[in-house]
């Protein structure tokens, strides 16, 4: 049930992101009367809530210490992972450079005349959509496999992001970002589960570490790329050069042969 855990994962951390520009906008019109500094600021309220709740009500689970390790590698090492545990890291790796801010396409509705109303909705709007629909997708992924949804979603995002380059009415944008959306649904669940499905059940702290630091670490240079690309050539640059990463990624993922459940593969 790995995928359905991480798409009802997903799916809590989508609703809050939906549920917080609404607040906000509330907030914003009736309570700090248009005071955007003050709003940030109210921020650190459900900040420290979270940081109560995770101190207090969460239950500690007994670590299980790996194996040593007797042919002198180091536990760091990527090597013992297999070859196709390290080509889908190169994989993901391509996908997050193309994977920039949602936050950019709140930059494309500001070019077509959006307020600041309107983009709050909009961005409400895409996180409910990859809320509702992440948990379902999240127990197809137990049933069919992972790796033929992160190609479908890496697939579809490049798609919608050529999309993006194209789109010049409010509506267009409106259903383009709904539908871009619904990707992230296949993408997220699968691409958690399918680091548990390539390597051995000892392993997967170490792997799940290494599967958040190339997405942390490749965060800024795509995001500052984007931006830049944005700035000085244009959406259709930024957007069409995100699509064409998220076609490598796909195609680098197909090198890995098939993996069923939680077995591992081999270099």
């Amino acid at each position: 049930q790995r995928g359905r855990v991480f798409g009802l994962n997903r799916a809590m951390d989508h609703l809050g992101a939906c549920l917080g520009p609404l607040l906000g906008l509330f907030l914003l019109h009736y309570v700090v009367g248009g005071d955007l500094k003050l709003l940030f600021l109210l921020t650190a309220v459900p900040g420290f809530a979270v940081i109560a709740l995770v101190y207090f009500l969460l239950p500690e689970s007994a670590p299980t210490p790996a194996p040593p390790r007797a042919d002198g590698v180091s536990r760091w090492s990527l090597r013992p992972y297999g070859r196709p545990y390290q080509v889908y890291l190169l994989a993901l790796a391509l996908f997050t450079l193309a994977n920039s801010s949602d936050a950019f396409i709140n930059s494309r509705a500001l070019d077509l005349g959006f307020g600041l109303d309107a983009i709050l909705l909009l961005w409400a709007g895409i996180h409910a959509l990859k809320s509702g629909l992440s948990y379902l997708t999240g127990g197809w992924v137990d049933r069919y496999g992972a790796r033929r949804f992160i190609l479908l979603g890496w697939v579809l995002y490049a798609c919608f992001y050529l999309g993006f380059a194209l789109v010049d009415a409010p509506g267009q944008l409106i259903v383009l970002a709904l539908l871009y959306a619904s990707t992230f649904a296949f993408i997220e669940p699968a691409e958690r589960k399918y680091v548990g499905d390539l390597v051995g059940a000892e392993q997967k702290g170490l792997a799940f570490g290494w599967f958040h630091f190339v997405v942390g670490i490749l965060t800024l240079p795509a995001n500052v790329g984007f931006g830049w690309l944005y700035k000085n050539w244009g959406a259709t640059w930024a957007f069409g050069s995100g699509a064409a990463l998220a076609l490598l990624a796909a195609g680098v993922l197909l090198l890995i042969p098939t993996v069923h459940g939680n077995q591992r593969g081999t270099g």
